[in-house]
């Protein structure tokens, strides 16, 4: 995380408009605090955000179980292609439902763009520090991945994206 916000640092020195948002949850809080430290920002600046929160689980024995059964057997690629596809990942009796996870996602990210572009004009830059199933579906929608050939997200992985209002209605470009 330390090489990492050294990466970010130089990809945000000329914007003034700095807001972190950040999962409540401790991995993410201590990751946020690493970043924000390398680049000089104060609590101010810091918003926790409970709906870019990890999925709920629900069956802490059932969830170790099945992280387990993917990452000791086939790796993180495994787990990530699994994620996508294992019914167990939807059906909501371990962990909060994909979908579920998915429309949080979604509804997160167009709220993010309205608050800071379409209604405010204003373009900020905004840092996101969530966790992986949060982030499963940014990469999924945007970038359209596809685990069986591509390399799946990495701990501290960068994801920049611009945003742009083209002036139809509520649509934005992404970049």
């Amino acid at each position: 995380i330390q090489r990492t916000a050294l990466i970010i640092q130089s990809i945000v020195n000329e914007h003034h408009k700095l807001t972190i948002v950040t999962s409540p949850l401790a991995r993410a809080m201590g990751s946020t605090s690493i970043v924000a430290k390398a680049l000089n920002c104060g609590k101010e600046k810091v918003k926790k955000e409970p709906d870019v929160s990890a999925a709920v689980v629900r069956d802490k024995k059932g969830a170790r179980a099945l992280l387990d059964e993917y990452i000791l057997k086939v790796g993180v690629e495994g787990l990530c292609l699994a994620y996508g596809t294992d019914p167990r990942f939807e059906d909501g009796k371990v962990i909060e439902p994909r979908s579920v996870v998915r429309e949080r996602f979604l509804n997160y990210f167009a709220g993010l763009i309205r608050q800071f572009l379409v209604n405010t004009g204003l373009a900020p830059c905004v840092l996101v520090v969530s966790h992986y199933e949060f982030l499963y579906h940014f990469v999924e929608s945007i970038f359209e991945l596809n685990y069986k050939k591509d390399k799946p997200l990495g701990h501290g992985e960068i994801i920049e994206v611009s945003f742009f209002d083209i002036g139809i209605g509520n649509v934005v470009e992404i970049e």
